[in-house]
């Protein structure tokens, strides 16, 4: 015989009174009311990949480097902090936004915080920049941390090399 117990991942519920009930093979549930549990939070999980527009990337172009943070999990993450290494050479950097990040003034290195990314959520920043080489490549690393991301081996460095192709911009 198995016995399985539900387990309720919602902080919603924080503070209140549950009926656990616990089942078995033979679907007869037992209510433990009487039992006391402690209610451990899930773990979050957030994710970082990043584009370039526009892909053809030439001499005096404006581009936009975006990031897009995911919170792969059922449970909220506390404080997300995306650090970017901008391209050292070859690029002028312009801004850096996203609603609701606070990010430091684009330089060598910018560095993003957000308080709170929800469930299952999904967010990004952009920074803007204008391309000053006219030849070479353009290297951009990325990574995101957050206080309550247990797992931290997907978090980058996600680095991203871009060709500046020869010409002039359109």
């Amino acid at each position: 015989m198995w016995i399985g117990v539900y387990v309720v991942d919602d902080h919603r519920l924080a503070g209140l009174d549950h009926v656990l009930q616990v089942a078995c093979a033979s679907n007869i549930f037992f209510d433990i009311s009487n039992v006391n549990f402690t209610i451990v939070p899930g773990s979050a999980d957030v994710l970082l990949s990043q584009t370039i527009t526009p892909t053809l990337v030439t001499p005096n172009s404006l581009i936009t480097y975006t990031l897009t943070i995911t919170n792969a999990s059922a449970s909220s993450s506390s404080i997300i902090t995306v650090t970017d290494n901008l391209p050292t050479t070859g690029f002028a950097p312009g801004n850096a936004f996203g609603t609701g990040w606070a990010c430091t003034s684009p330089s060598s290195v910018v560095t993003c915080t957000l308080p709170a990314l929800s469930a299952d959520g999904v967010t990004t920043i952009n920074i803007t920049g204008t391309v000053t080489a006219a030849t070479g490549t353009l290297t951009n690393t990325a990574w995101v941390t957050s206080t309550s991301d247990q797992v931290p081996g997907n978090n980058g460095p996600i680095t991203l090399v871009t060709a500046i192709t020869p010409g002039s911009a359109d």
